[in-house]
């Protein structure tokens, strides 16, 4: 009898379709995670992009002034400009900015991102 050595055509098929279904499967799942970070990411960016604006508002004692009496807001550029948030943190994935206004939120006491108003003007220290 002659001996039997590696594997058949069969067997090397059944293993890639067992594997293929798996990818299948799997796909969508790996798909969703990578979305869902990329989304955490983003969030984390902006937290601490307002986290830059609180310490900013609280270095300039003017922009402190202007940005809890009145409608002034503080940008993402100025904070980048300023060393205040790294290349990283303003730029998304792409290397495209993350323009935001922050703003002081006067009800809850606490900086926000938010559109505001096309009249809105932006805090400036003297």
């Amino acid at each position: 009898m002659r001996k039997k050595n590696g594997f058949t055509l069969i067997e090397l098929i059944a293993v890639i379709a067992v594997l293929a279904l798996i990818m299948i499967i799997a796909l969508p799942s790996l798909t969703t995670v990578m979305s869902n970070r990329e989304e955490e990411e983003y969030e984390r960016k902006i937290e601490l992009i307002i986290s830059a604006a609180e310490i900013y508002a609280s270095m300039n004692n003017y922009v402190y002034n202007q940005i809890v009496t009145s409608n002034c807001y503080i940008t993402s550029q100025s904070l980048y400009n300023n060393n205040l948030i790294s290349y990283d943190d303003y730029h998304d994935k792409n290397g495209n900015p993350i323009d935001i206004r922050i703003y002081y939120d006067k009800e809850n006491h606490k900086y926000i991102n938010k559109n505001g108003n096309s009249s809105d003007i932006e805090c400036s220290p003297i």
